[in-house]
């Protein structure tokens, strides 16, 4: 790893990464870089605040479209949750997926989340309006405690 960025978690494929001056270092947000280089790839973070809830956290990812496919956004999800054992008293990762959103669809399939539900998105909700996805989107749950 170079001088720009710190490794949080190192992977085998993927590292999670902060800025050698990142002042927080109880915040859930990582860079997604490729295991041992200072080439990001995408982000990821954690949430337990936004939604204000006991036992749940939300998780967000991106993974820049030339890395996508590869399995990357598994792999930083794995490394997440393997931090989230040790650090943190939520139970869950609860996070929503557009269901147009066929490779996100898969990632959270193929990282063990579980489908809850389907729901429709409320316009008045939707910050981008010309992202490309429908309204409609899936609930996902993973259970950090039991794995």
């Amino acid at each position: 790893m170079g001088k720009k960025y710190k490794v949080v978690i190192a992977g085998d494929e993927v590292d999670l990464v902060r800025p050698d001056d990142f002042e927080n270092a109880n915040d859930f947000w990582f860079y997604v870089a490729l295991h041992g280089t200072d080439q990001i790839i995408g982000e990821i973070i954690y949430d337990n605040v936004y939604r204000n809830v006991e036992y749940y956290g939300n998780i967000g990812y991106s993974i820049d479209s030339e890395y996508q496919g590869h399995g990357y956004a598994r792999k930083a999800l794995t490394l997440l949750v393997g931090l989230l054992k040790e650090t943190n008293k939520n139970h869950k990762l609860i996070t929503t997926v557009f269901v147009d959103n066929v490779p996100s669809f898969k990632t959270m399939i193929n990282f063990g989340a579980h489908l809850v539900c389907y729901r429709t998105m409320e316009e008045k909700y939707i910050i981008e309006k010309n992202n490309g996805y429908s309204n409609k989107y899936a609930v996902f749950e993973y259970n950090i405690k039991s794995k």
